[in-house]
């Protein structure tokens, strides 16, 4: 009797849980995270400061929506964090220490959305929380979908860093941006994601 009543509870967790839930994908494969231009202008004139702008744009690639639930969710956990790498040769974007010119120095760099009327994101400076300059975008707790999917007007969000300005040897340097704590439906998490997105100085 026992045996029996355990293995039709096994069948039906397996049922509730197994071969007939959804696969829940990677976001590695459901976004595309891209930068342009691919080129930012060093100053080569301290008298002549060179700005730029570099627009982050995170791509919903996938046939549904990134959020799969039919209730809100409600997780405070959701991130992107984005920094860029900082030093004093080519393969960084600028520097930020004290010995960094300030007017070039990468704590000076600021950020917006692309298009804010259209946005149901947030973006915000990572603060204290990061050694170096970073910044974390997330989505509004009202953005049921996160994501829309492929070919929506949802489906994507960009970000403005702008105030860029570099006195660093041409080279190639990076973007990095990390997904965390996304959910997939109301007991799914998505895993972590990380990107990193090379552009050029010259």
């Amino acid at each position: 009797m026992f045996a029996g009543t355990a293995l039709c509870i096994a069948v039906m967790m397996t049922s509730a849980f197994g071969p007939n839930r959804p696969e829940m994908p990677g976001l590695s494969e459901l976004l595309q995270v891209t930068v342009e231009p691919h080129v930012v202008n060093i100053t080569k004139d301290k008298n002549n400061l060179l700005q730029n702008r570099l627009t982050l744009r995170i791509q919903n690639i996938g046939d549904s929506p990134l959020y799969h639930g039919k209730t809100l969710w409600t997780t405070n956990a959701i991130m992107t964090y984005i920094t860029f790498d900082y030093c004093h040769n080519s393969s960084c974007l600028t520097c930020d220490d004290r010995e960094c010119l300030l007017a070039a120095n990468g704590w000076n760099i600021k950020y917006e959305i692309h298009v804010p009327m259209y946005s149901s994101w947030h973006i915000r400076d990572a603060g204290f929380s990061s050694p170096h300059p970073a910044w974390i975008v997330s989505p509004e707790n009202t953005n049921f979908d996160i994501l829309g999917p492929k070919g929506a007007k949802e489906s994507s969000v960009a970000f403005d860093f702008f105030n860029i300005i570099t006195l660093l040897p041409p080279g190639e340097t990076n973007m990095y941006v990390r997904f965390h704590g996304f959910p997939y439906d109301e007991t799914r998490t998505y895993e972590d994601a990380n990107f990193k997105i090379p552009f050029v100085k010259k």
